[in-house]
């Protein structure tokens, strides 16, 4: 079957599936609605909630557009998979605040959103695998590459795919070259003075010293790819991060690795 046919075939069921978004919708808009009555609730964070509920169903509708408009491009897959997982974000961060209202209206509204959200986001999950081809999954010889002399790269041990990169150069609202550390979860910048360390440590693939490394220089969770149960690394979707929401507050994002090894990556 060529890509062609397989395309149109899909297109029905992408098609089908808008049924999914009415329904997101309608949930949404009744969200929206309880907060506008809300008098306890002030109107800076009453504009704020009813922006991440709406940025919750918008999401979901650039994925629907983003998958329609597919005809064999490569770019469209990958801008439709980043906001697909995006949603979960959302969503979280909108259940966690309309969790804060402890009623029997918003009880409802909260179980409401779970049980749409749930069954949105399997149906364009099955989409997403079907449109996007499975990796091959080839175990690295070697995890850490030595790009040059400024910078290494961590792989998946699962997949291969980058999952952690080391390197001198500027940060971002700064002149002064510094180590920068780009995670899974976060890019940020080290002294460049601890580069001659962490780049031996990176030469041996110690990853529980390079973990140990980041404890102790940077952040308590360490290096957020890392599973420590496994002494492995994994890339984003391999560590599978899911966004915790407190309040409708950013509190931190766990990591599962594919063994159910689960921590704190970052806080």
């Amino acid at each position: 079957m060529t890509e062609k046919i397989i395309i149109k075939d899909i297109k029905e069921e992408i098609w089908k599936i808008r049924e999914f978004n009415d329904e997101l919708e309608v949930i949404k808009d009744k969200i929206i609605k309880f907060y506008e009555i809300q008098q306890n609730l002030g109107d800076s964070t009453k504009k704020l909630w009813i922006s991440d509920i709406k940025e919750c169903y918008y999401s979901i509708i650039s994925v629907w557009e983003l998958i329609w408009g597919y005809n064999g491009e490569k770019d469209y897959l990958e801008s439709s998979k980043q906001y697909f997982y995006r949603t979960q974000s959302f969503c979280s961060q909108s259940k966690s605040e309309l969790n804060t209202f402890k009623t029997e209206e918003a009880t409802d509204l909260l179980s409401h959103l779970n049980i749409t959200f749930d069954k949105c986001f399997k149906a364009y999950r099955e989409i997403l695998n079907i449109l996007i081809p499975q990796k091959v999954t080839i175990k690295p010889i070697k995890k850490v590459i030595k790009v040059s002399n400024t910078e290494y790269q961590i792989l998946c041990s699962i997949c291969g795919e980058l999952a952690v990169c080391f390197k001198i150069g500027k940060a971002l609202f700064n002149n002064e070259k510094s180590l920068i550390y780009a995670g899974i979860t976060h890019k940020s910048s080290l002294k460049k003075e601890l580069s001659t360390e962490l780049f031996n440590l990176l030469e041996q693939e110690n990853f529980s010293t390079i973990h140990a490394f980041i404890k102790k220089y940077h952040v308590y969770e360490g290096l957020d790819a890392y599973c420590p149960e496994c002494n492995d690394i994994y890339c984003w979707e391999h560590y599978n991060p899911v966004e915790e929401f407190d309040d409708g507050f950013y509190d931190c994002t766990y990591g599962t690795c594919p063994k159910g090894h689960r921590r704190i990556i970052d806080d």
